[in-house]
């Protein structure tokens, strides 16, 4: 399997390093060392049998059209993306202390995500009213000038790599907050990568989830033509036009650590981005501990205002 801190393949067993084999089938659906039934779901590329957990990467969702073009590595260990959660926790205020020992692993999975990457073209064409003031006095009298001035702003911006994930199964929003991955370790596509993780390819063609991206693209154009304007009390836009063109596509896998925690039959997923270690998941609230600090406020807030009429008093 894929060893994220030695980025290579490593045997689980003997830990010898480089030592995968490549398995061809035309459409696997036994398992190719104990020819167990795989359960394999629409879109899985890698994915464990469930009878003697080998891991089988499915060649013919790896190759062709399927093939990705990039991919990041896993670089976040599983250990260290648990340790990555227990620090995690332990920051959360008002997470209940019992919930890492009382609650239940559903489910554990480093898993690749899909991705299609749009390279844009954004053109700006901006013109817009500006005003200036400035206010000075002379003797008893104080004078305002106001000055108008028309802003024009073309601007011409090149966008490579805007990133949408392709899997149906995963949250855009939950995917959104995992960003950003971070592109200096994209690299070339190999499938050794994939070993001892599940993965997925993409779930539709790139126009279909294009718009997510697009929208990127355009509020950092926004982003672009704010940055270039200042100094203006008021500014009445004219016109403001934006013409985004695409360019190009590239298939791309992130990683992903996913973890689904069951505490008292509720259940809470967590994500590591199996990059950079951000963590992206909601925790429980513990009622007593928002009593517990509301009251310890209220408590330093009468300490305060005691030691205050008492400095008050002696004055």
């Amino acid at each position: 399997m894929f060893d994220a801190a030695k980025h290579r393949l490593v045997c689980p067993n003997c830990r010898s390093e480089d030592s995968g084999e490549s398995v061809e089938s035309g459409k696997m659906t036994q398992c190719v060392m104990c020819g167990a039934e795989l359960e394999v779901k629409d879109f899985s590329s890698a994915l464990r049998c469930g009878h003697c957990r080998t891991w089988q990467i499915l060649t013919e969702r790896t190759s062709g059209d399927y093939e990705p073009h990039l991919v990041i590595p896993f670089c976040v260990g599983k250990e260290q993306a648990e340790e990555i959660l227990r620090k995690e926790f332990k920051t959360r205020l008002f997470t209940p202390g019992s919930f890492l020992s009382g609650s239940s692993l559903e489910e554990l999975q480093g898993s690749y995500v899909p991705f299609w990457l749009y390279d844009y073209d954004s053109e700006c064409d901006f013109e817009a009213v500006g005003t200036k003031v400035r206010t000075w006095r002379s003797g008893n009298t104080e004078y305002t000038e106001t000055s108008r001035y028309r802003v024009v702003r073309d601007l011409s911006i090149n966008f490579e790599r805007i990133p949408a994930d392709a899997s149906f199964g995963m949250e855009d929003g939950i995917m959104d907050l995992m960003e950003p991955y971070e592109y200096k370790e994209l690299t070339q596509f190999e499938p050794m990568y994939l070993s001892g993780f599940f993965s997925e390819v993409y779930n539709d063609k790139p126009e279909v989830f294009e718009p997510r991206a697009k929208d990127k693209a355009r509020g950092a154009s926004e982003e672009c033509l704010q940055s270039t304007i200042g100094g203006y009390v008021t500014l009445s836009p004219v016109k403001k036009e934006f013409n985004i063109r695409l360019k190009g596509t590239k298939y791309a896998l992130f990683p992903v650590w996913i973890y689904r925690y069951r505490y008292q039959g509720k259940e809470y997923p967590f994500y590591v981005n199996g990059q950079t270690g951000k963590v992206v998941g909601k925790s429980p609230v513990s009622i007593g501990s928002i009593a517990a600090v509301g009251f310890s406020f209220f408590v330093s807030a009468a300490v305060t205002a005691g030691a205050l009429l008492h400095f008050l008093e002696v004055l």
